[in-house]
């Protein structure tokens, strides 16, 4: 439940169902250039990293939302992604 969406938004929307990222936007520059919007896999990144991410403050370049979870709503997430593979076969 936290990974789909812990506060009306879930990691899902933009991580998609496996974690493994996706697309999220392509846009056009003013000068023409093709640029893509990708949320990364986070099936393999750090618990310090993931923590990092999640409380970091955002600002106007960022496109991860600032969410206001627990410690243990962290660990559980992050337990989910890291182990989801071994539950679900």
């Amino acid at each position: 439940m936290l990974y789909k969406n812990p506060r009306g938004i879930g990691c899902i929307k933009c991580h998609n169902e496996d974690a493994k990222g996706k697309l999220i936007a392509t846009y056009k520059t003013k000068h023409g250039e093709i640029k893509k919007i990708i949320a990364p896999s986070i099936t393999k990144i750090s618990y310090d990293d993931f923590k990092a991410k999640l409380t970091k403050v955002s600002d106007s370049r960022s496109i991860m939302p600032s969410y206001f979870l627990t410690n243990d709503e962290m660990k559980q997430i992050y337990f989910y992604i890291t182990h989801r593979d071994q539950y679900e076969q």
